[in-house]
C-alpha cells in the first residue's frame, strides 16, 4: 500500500506541474510526506520533492537543512538545491519577514562545531539572503580562520550591506599584510565611504603593497585631495609594489576624469604618469587623456609614445585619435614628418578615421611619396577615411599612379567602395526588421544576445574565468557578478559594418569582459570565413568549438580578424567573449566565403 501512495502522490504531482496549477502551501503532514521522499530512494519522488518542498517557503528550512548532513550525495545536493531556491525566493522585494527568518536559518551553518563543507554552503547562502541591516558576527568570525577567512571576504563582499562593510573595515590593521590588501581591495569595490578615514590612514602603513591597496580603495571616490597621497605611496613604494601604486593612482586619476570640475587635475595626473610608468600603466594613462585631451595634450602624448613599441604605441595613437577638432587633425599633420617610422605606420590609419577632411592632402603626399613601407598603410588609411575627396584620390592612384602601388590601390578602392556600398543599404533598411535582412545579405551579423559585465581582476584572471559556462549558452540563464544579477539583453547593430557599441548598450565600464552570442542559418555546409573587428581583444567560439583567442589592448579595426571556420547547414552557434581594457568596447561580425564573397545568412528575430 506504501508503495501505491507513493505512486499516487508522484502521479498527482505531476499533473498539477504539468498543468501549471498553483500550488497552495503544503501542511505539515504533506511536507513530512514531501521531505520523506526527497530523503528516500525512488529517485522520481526526490525529483518531484524538489520542485515541491522549493514552494513551501522559509517554514521548510529547519527540516531541510540538517540533510545537509546526509551521507547519500543525492539526498544531500536535492536538499541544498531546495534551500537555494528558498533562500532566492525569500531575498526579493518585499520580502523582508521571510528573508530574516531565512538569514536566521543560514547562519546556524556557520557555527563553530559545524565542518567546512556546511560553513562554505552557509557563506553562499549568506551572499544572498543577508538583510540591509542582518547581523553578520556568525560570517565576520571566520574572517580570523586561516582556513576559511577569504570565503568569508567573498562573501561580505559579494553581500554588501553596512554591517559587512563595518565587519570588514574592523580588521584592518589586524590581520597579516596579504589579507589586509584583500580587505581593502574589498572595501574599495563596496565604495566604503563611511571607512574613508580608516582607509586613508592605511596609507601611512609599514608594508608598501598595504599601502598601495590602500590607495586603491580609495580611487573610485574621485576626490583630487587623495592624489597627494597617491603620489606619496609611490615615491616610497619598493621594486615590488611600486607597479601596485601607480596603477592605484591611474584608477584614482579615471575616477576624478569623470567629473567635467575635476578634469583639469585628472589631466595633469595623466600627463605626469605617462611620463613616468610603463607597461599597462602607462597605456591606461594614455587611454585616460586621450578621453578627456585638448589639442595642448598632443606634445605630451606624443613625446611619450614616440619611441614605444605596441601595444603602448597603437593605444597611444588612438588616443590622439580621440582628441577632438580640426585643430587637433592638423596638429597630428603638422607633427607626422618628424616621428620615426613606426611611430608614422601607427599614425597614419588614426589619421584616416579623423572625421575631417584635414589629414587627406598629407595622406596623399605620403602615398605618392618615396618611401615604400608607408605608401600602402597611406592608402589604407584614405580608404578609411568617410570623405568622398578621399575616393577620389584613391581612384587616380589605381588608374593612374605609380605602377608599383597601382594594382594595391585599385584593391584597397574595391573594398572602400564596397564598404560605403554596404553603410548605404544599411542605411536605406533602417526601417523595422529591414535593416539586419540587408545586413545577413552582405554576410553581416546584425542580431546578438550580450551579457555583462563582469569583471576582469586584478591579474586579468577574468579572462580564463567561465562565467558564463562558456561554450555553452542558455540565454534564459542569469549569473552573478558579485551582488548583481546579469542576463542577456538583445541589441541590434547600428550603422555600417553591423557595428555594436557595448560601452553604450551594455556597460560603461574599463576592465571587465562581456560576452555576444548570435545564431545565423546557412544554406548549406560550407567553408567560411569569419571576419571581426574588435576593441580590445576576444575569444570566439563557433558551433561549441573554440576557434581564436587575441587577449590584446587596440582599437577596432574592420575585418581584423580572420578566422576560418565551418558553417553547417542550418543554424550555426557563434560565441564571443569581448574584452575592455579601456575608451572604446565594440565589435562588428561578418561571414564570407574563403574567396571574400559575403555569404547571405539568415537570423530570427528577437
Amino acid at each position: 500500500m506504501n508503495s501505491i501512495h507513493k505512486s499516487c502522490r508522484v502521479a498527482l504531482g505531476l499533473v498539477a506541474l504539468t498543468c501549471l496549477i498553483p500550488l497552495a502551501r503544503a501542511d505539515d503532514g504533506a511536507r513530512k510526506d514531501l521531505l520523506a521522499d526527497l530523503v528516500g530512494s525512488d529517485e522520481q519522488a526526490r525529483a518531484l520533492a524538489r520542485q515541491l518542498l522549493s514552494r513551501q517557503g522559509v517554514e521548510v528550512l529547519p527540516r531541510l537543512i540538517p540533510l545537509l548532513n546526509e551521507e547519500t550525495t543525492a539526498v544531500k545536493e536535492a536538499a541544498y538545491q531546495v534551500i537555494l531556491d528558498v533562500v532566492n525566493e525569500a531575498a526579493g522585494p518585499g520580502r523582508e519577514a521571510d528573508r530574516a527568518k531565512a538569514a536566521a536559518e543560514v547562519m546556524t551553518l556557520l557555527k563553530a562545531d559545524q565542518p567546512k563543507d556546511l560553513k562554505l554552503r552557509g557563506l553562499r547562502l549568506a551572499t544572498i539572503v543577508v538583510p540591509d541591516n542582518g547581523d553578520v558576527e556568525s560570517v565576520a568570525a571566520l574572517l580570523d580562520d586561516a582556513e576559511l577567512r577569504e570565503y568569508a571576504r567573498v562573501a561580505l563582499e559579494e553581500a554588501g550591506t553596512p554591517p559587512c562593510r563595518l565587519a570588514l573595515r574592523s580588521r584592518l590593521g589586524k590581520a597579516d599584510p596579504a589579507f589586509t590588501c584583500a580587505i581593502l581591495n574589498s572595501l574599495g569595490r563596496m565604495k566604503d565611504r563611511e571607512g574613508l578615514g580608516r582607509i586613508a590612514a592605511m596609507t601611512a602603513n609599514e608594508n608598501p603593497k598595504v599601502r598601495a591597496a590602500a590607495v586603491r580603495a580609495l580611487a573610485w571616490t574621485g576626490d583630487p585631495a587623495y592624489l597627494a597621497k597617491a603620489r606619496e605611496v609611490i615615491a616610497k613604494a619598493d621594486d615590488p609594489a611600486k607597479p601596485e601604486a601607480l596603477d592605484a593612482e591611474l584608477r584614482l586619476l579615471n575616477a576624478i576624469a569623470r567629473r567635467e570640475e575635476t578634469r583639469p587635475a585628472a589631466r595633469e595626473g595623466y600627463r605626469e604618469l605617462i611620463a613616468s610608468a610603463k607597461g599597462q600603466v602607462k597605456d591606461g594613462a594614455l587611454a585616460g587623456l586621450g578621453r578627456i585631451g585638448t589639442v595642448a595634450d598632443i606634445p605630451a602624448l606624443v613625446s611619450a609614445i614616440r619611441d614605444e613599441q605596441p601595444p603602448t604605441l597603437v593605444v597611444g595613437m588612438a588616443a590622439l585619435g580621440n582628441i577632438p577638432g580640426r585643430d587637433a587633425s592638423q596638429g597630428l599633420a603638422r607633427i607626422y614628418a618628424g616621428l620615426p617610422e613606426p611611430a608614422k605606420l601607427a599614425l597614419l590609419p588614426v589619421m584616416g578615421s579623423r572625421p575631417d577632411a584635414c589629414a587627406l592632402p598629407l595622406l596623399q603626399e605620403v602615398a605618392r611619396g618615396g618611401d615604400a613601407s608607408l605608401r600602402i598603410p597611406a592608402l589604407r588609411a584614405l580608404g578609411a577615411s568617410n570623405e568622398a575627396a578621399a575616393l577620389g584620390i584613391l581612384r587616380a592612384e589605381a588608374e593612374k599612379g605609380d605602377e608599383s602601388i597601382r594594382a594595391r590601390a585599385k584593391e584597397i578602392l574595391t573594398a572602400t567602395e564596397a564598404r560605403l556600398n554596404r553603410e548605404r543599404l544599411a542605411r536605406l533598411g533602417s526601417g523595422p526588421g529591414h535593416e539586419t535582412d540587408l545586413m545577413g545579405l552582405m554576410g553581416i551579423i546584425g542580431r546578438w544576445q550580450v551579457v555583462g559585465p563582469f569583471d576582469l581582476g586584478e591579474k586579468n584572471e577574468g579572462w580564463n574565468t567561465p562565467y558564463i559556462s562558456e561554450p555553452e549558452v542558455n540565454t534564459v540563464a542569469r549569473y552573478m557578478a558579485g551582488k548583481v544579477r546579469r542576463q542577456w539583453k538583445p541589441l541590434t547593430a547600428q550603422g555600417a559594418n553591423g557595428k555594436v557599441d557595448l560601452r553604450a548598450n551594455l556597460a560603461n565600464r574599463d576592465q571587465c569582459v562581456g560576452y555576444a552570442y548570435a545564431e545565423v542559418e546557412a544554406e548549406k555546409p560550407t567553408d567560411a570565413v569569419l571576419l571581426l573587428g574588435v576593441d580590445d581583444g576576444e575569444k570566439v567560439w563557433v558551433n561549441g568549438k573554440q576557434v581564436f583567442e587575441l587577449f590584446q589592448a587596440r582599437g577596432l579595426t574592420v575585418d581584423q580578424d580572420k578566422i576560418p571556420i565551418r558553417l553547417n547547414a542550418g543554424v550555426n552557434k557563434i560565441l564571443l567573449k569581448i574584452y575592455q581594457n579601456s575608451l572604446g568596447w565594440e565589435f562588428c561580425a561578418r561571414i564570407t566565403d574563403t574567396d571574400g564573397k559575403p555569404i547571405p545568412i539568415k537570423q530570427k528575430a528577437d
